[in-house]
């Protein structure tokens, strides 16, 4: 048997293919429903872990609706700080390996090429300051862990926090259904598979790099060309799709970086990226990923 891991928010659109990865490959997961572990309740994490013992944990869940982060500051903190420093002073106790899946948005896009590892967080809304306190609790409290900054996701399962499909097959369906669609292009990210994630996260979980990693897909685009590529894709026009002009940097009244786009630095020189160029990955995941 395999190690013994623990997905925590597995039924989210990025735990849902960690843990099928993983036990196609003949991993032991360990993915409990928020019924069996509330992260937010630390006897709860703590007497389900301890209870296990699991040899790796990988922490998926988060509050990450940006909105509902804006209005509510103290529930945001107890999700993607509190209770992230309290799984990590347990796994810490019984020397299980954790990864904290963090987020592009701890920065504040003032930056003019993609982020690395080593260059200084500044997040510029609520969502992006609690996953930075929950980053620093994580290195602070456990010697044995690596934050895992992702962005961008997308993937077949439905978010679990905002209850939507990702934003890939939201375009797709408007663009099948014949809708004329708006997008941004002034907002540079790095559009990132799950299910690439996913695999990458094997060999992660195998040499238990510490520290903080970046993991997207290759390069960087905007909502416009990503939308463009996916249009493209399917054969349909591009000339549906509008350019939104934005100002400054605030959409939905949610201040956003208008570039998060991250750099695999580390992942790199610890030779061990598998992710592949975002476009390849975009084609695969339409060609398998059938609405």
């Amino acid at each position: 048997m395999k190690h013994l891991g623990l997905v925590i928010g597995a039924a989210g659109m990025l735990g849902t293919d960690i843990v099928r990865n993983f036990r196609k490959l003949g991993y032991t997961v360990l993915s409990p429903t928020r019924g069996e572990i509330d992260i937010s309740n630390a006897s709860s994490l703590q007497k389900f872990i301890t209870e296990y013992r699991p040899q790796w944990v990988i922490n998926c869940a988060a509050k990450h609706d940006l909105e509902f982060c804006e209005k509510n500051l103290n529930t945001a903190i107890e999700i993607n700080a509190n209770a992230v420093n309290t799984l990590a002073q347990i796994c810490a106790k019984i020397n299980s390996y954790l990864i904290h899946i963090s987020t592009d948005y701890v920065f504040d896009g003032a930056k003019g090429q993609p982020y690395l590892e080593t260059d200084e967080p500044n997040p510029l809304n609520n969502y992006g300051v609690t996953k930075l306190m929950g980053e620093n609790f994580v290195l602070e409290k456990n010697g044995n862990a690596l934050i895992l900054r992702v962005a961008a996701l997308f993937g077949s399962s439905i978010s679990r926090d905002k209850g939507l499909h990702c934003f890939v097959d939201r375009m797709r369906q408007k663009l099948i259904l014949g809708e004329k669609l708006t997008v941004n292009k002034k907002q540079n990210m790095s559009p990132t598979s799950t299910i690439e994630i996913a695999n990458q996260l094997i060999s992660l979980v195998r040499e238990q790099p510490t520290g903080i990693v970046h993991c997207v897909n290759n390069g960087f685009t905007n909502y416009y060309d990503l939308t463009y590529q996916i249009a493209r894709y399917l054969n349909f026009t591009p000339s549906r799709i509008r350019t939104q002009i934005i100002q400054g940097e605030t959409t939905n009244w949610v201040r956003r970086p208008l570039n998060s786009a991250l750099e695999n630095r580390r992942l790199n020189e610890l030779n061990l990226n598998s992710m592949q160029d975002w476009e390849i990955a975009l084609h695969e995941y339409l060609k398998v990923n059938t609405l």
